[in-house]
């Protein structure tokens, strides 16, 4: 996870964070109607402190599942990164032979294939996108 400092402005960042929360609220098939006025209130401004704090973070007190958040512009850092690290816990390339060289940029750059949704959402393989973030249900 990236932590970043970003440009503020308290108008527009609560209004980015409470549509960033609709759009969470409809990958988990859930609707402001699903939340009290607090609730939504804590939600937003959980997502504003978060957007302008890390590029990837999750948010799981939606009344219907779980999201993982990534900024649009570290997203393709991410999946890279994580595409490598998931490949290196699932084989066990202990028996590759040392004159074997793995072109991992390549390597991860083959299992894109399958898109954002494949890779992050969990649930149901779905992304979303909203004010420079991609949105994607796990549970």
């Amino acid at each position: 996870m990236t932590n970043t400092t970003k440009a503020a402005t308290p108008t527009n960042d609560l209004h980015k964070a409470r549509l960033i929360l609709e759009t969470c609220l409809s990958a988990t098939d859930s609707t402001t109607e699903d939340l009290s006025l607090w609730e939504a209130k804590d939600l937003i401004n959980e997502i504003k402190d978060k957007m302008l704090s890390e590029d990837d973070f999750w948010i799981d007190s939606l009344p219907c599942g779980e999201v993982r958040i990534i900024d649009a512009n570290a997203i393709q850092e991410i999946w890279h990164d994580s595409l490598i690290e998931q490949i290196k816990e699932c084989y066990d390339l202990s028996e590759v032979p040392s004159f074997v060289v793995i072109d991992w940029d390549q390597t991860a750059d083959n299992c894109k294939i399958d898109g954002l949704g494949h890779h992050f959402g969990g649930y149901d393989h779905q992304e979303h996108s909203c004010e420079g973030f991609y949105i994607f249900r796990n549970n």
